[in-house]
């Protein structure tokens, strides 16, 4: 079912707006990937700490005091600081000139001298600090040493009157003076990979092409919206059913107005049996087709729910039902006595007001199945005893038999969960129900957070039909598994037990 549209829609439809923009599917893919972010900002962490741990050259000063006086013996103050002050800018002319430098390495026998020789005053007294400072503490001592024995032989050419008394002995250093920093360097290599992973995870989520709210249900997809189904908390193990006297307000109003629109599909095409299907596992059809028989059934129709996901039934599971061994749908296509009807098989439940066909165990052989039984003249027999019929199909991108399972129906929906399926994959699935020219109604865009009215919703998430899976296996679709959203290979993805199918 193509949309006609003009090639001027088209340019508008595929411009970008802001509608385009999903925070919720961006915190969600956040969320779903935090082991991602805080591995990313360890492995940044630990290398900025190793890499400046490898390049981190410490520094130790070992130091000298001199008493500095004048050779005439005088105890005047202002003399001495006078000298002081003078034989500190000697020392200096001294060190930028190198002359000492070079007499310190013929002393050690050195070729080159790594350190930084420095002299400075205490502030209003006749004493001068010397310093040296060098990568080890043993070459920081012995540069010193060698400075205090050469600097005579050019001090004295300027400054002879000057007398330098060692007041403090210089010591071999025993802490580095400076740290590595790397502690810091960690915890900065630790933000820069948690933005850059979180930035990495936002653009990828963005250009993640998959249906993240209503309005782009109609711009994506080759169907209309036909209802929105809200996010809706989970509050017990099994089913997101609208029977639970918990569930919300605008979840059960969903499944009213879904209920509202198939009761005109009913009335004015007289469309009996409704297939209920999707591209994937995980985007919540048994949970859809579920609903929608509860809602009917509360209009008093006589409904009959049948469970024609042969490989994987699940309906069972989400009703909670006990299914006698007598019961079994699966026995039903693989009999070889056609004198047993398929009226044999209905499970009836007076309480919820639903009649079922349905196992709790799946066929192997699908194919074969189908082919001893007509699923055509099934579903024609039981037309004639129900209002309604609502069939639960299997995912259509990961089987090769959806065909015969539509082609038994008068119309079909297909349930497009938010952010999750590729649009590609949907579309081909619409494509697939297309040709087997039944009907298709729309899309039941399900589970959605950012749904017109997001304010009453509560924020958990369905999810878990690959619990009971193993569709990976089956059909010309399978290669589509790799397409689902990015919620498949997450240990955060949302969880619904066998309702998520």
């Amino acid at each position: 079912m193509e949309k006609k549209i003009s090639s001027s829609q088209q340019l508008a439809d595929n411009r970008f707006s802001l509608d385009d923009i999903s925070v919720t599917s961006i915190i969600r893919d956040v969320v779903k990937r935090i082991f991602l972010i805080i591995l990313s900002a360890v492995v940044f962490a630990t290398g900025f700490f190793i890499l400046k741990t490898e390049t981190f050259k410490p520094l130790y000063t070992s130091e000298t005091t001199f008493l500095v006086s004048t050779k005439d013996g005088s105890y005047d103050a202002y003399s001495n600081l006078t000298t002081t002050v003078q034989l500190n800018q000697v020392f200096k002319m001294i060190l930028d000139s190198n002359a000492l430098n070079e007499a310190v390495k013929e002393d050690l026998e050195l070729t080159d001298l790594d350190a930084v020789i420095s002299a400075k005053v205490v502030e209003e007294t006749n004493l001068l600090v010397l310093s040296v400072s060098a990568s080890t503490p043993k070459d920081s001592y012995e540069i010193l040493c060698s400075v205090i024995r050469n600097y005579p032989t050019f001090s004295d050419e300027v400054m002879g009157n000057a007398v330098l008394d060692v007041f403090d002995a210089p010591s071999v250093p025993t802490h580095a003076d400076n740290s590595s920093g790397a502690v810091k360097w960690a915890i900065i290599g630790f933000m820069v990979g948690a933005v850059l992973m979180l930035a990495l995870i936002v653009v990828l989520s963005f250009l993640k092409d998959t249906v993240k709210n209503e309005r782009q249900v109609e711009k994506k997809l080759d169907t209309k919206l036909y209802v929105t189904v809200p996010h809706e908390k989970r509050r017990k193990r099994v089913g997101l059913l609208i029977s639970d006297a918990t569930s919300s307000f605008p979840f059960q109003e969903a499944y009213n107005k879904l209920r509202a629109k198939i009761e005109r599909e009913a009335k004015h095409k007289g469309y009996k049996a409704f297939a209920v299907s999707s591209s994937l596992e995980n985007e919540g059809k048994t949970t859809v087709a579920a609903n929608l028989a509860l809602s009917l059934a509360k209009k008093k129709y006589r409904i009959l729910v049948a469970d024609f996901d042969l490989r994987n039934p699940a309906v069972a599971k989400i009703f909670e039902l006990s299914v006698p061994d007598d019961k079994q749908l699966s026995d039903y296509f693989m009999q070889d006595d056609r004198n047993v009807g398929i009226e044999s098989y209905i499970l009836k439940n007076d309480k919820l007001g639903i009649d079922f066909l349905v196992s709790n165990n799946g066929v192997a052989d699908v194919n074969k199945a189908l082919r001893r039984s007509s699923l055509t003249s099934v579903v024609e027999d039981l037309k004639s005893m129900y209002d309604m019929i609502i069939i639960d199909t299997p995912p259509i991108a990961l089987v090769s038999d959806i065909d015969d399972v539509v082609a038994a129906s008068d119309a079909t929906l297909i349930v497009v969960r938010e952010d999750e399926a590729r649009t590609m994959v949907v579309n081909d699935s619409i494509d697939a129900l297309t040709r087997t020219e039944t009907p298709l109604l729309g899309a039941v865009f399900n589970d959605s957070a950012s749904a017109s009215n997001p304010a009453s919703y509560g924020y958990a998430y369905y999810g878990g039909y690959n619990k009971y899976s193993g569709y990976g296996r089956y059909g010309k679709y399978g290669k589509y598994g790799k397409y689902a959203g990015a919620g498949k290979n997450s240990g955060s993805s949302r969880k619904e037990g066998a309702d998520g199918k």
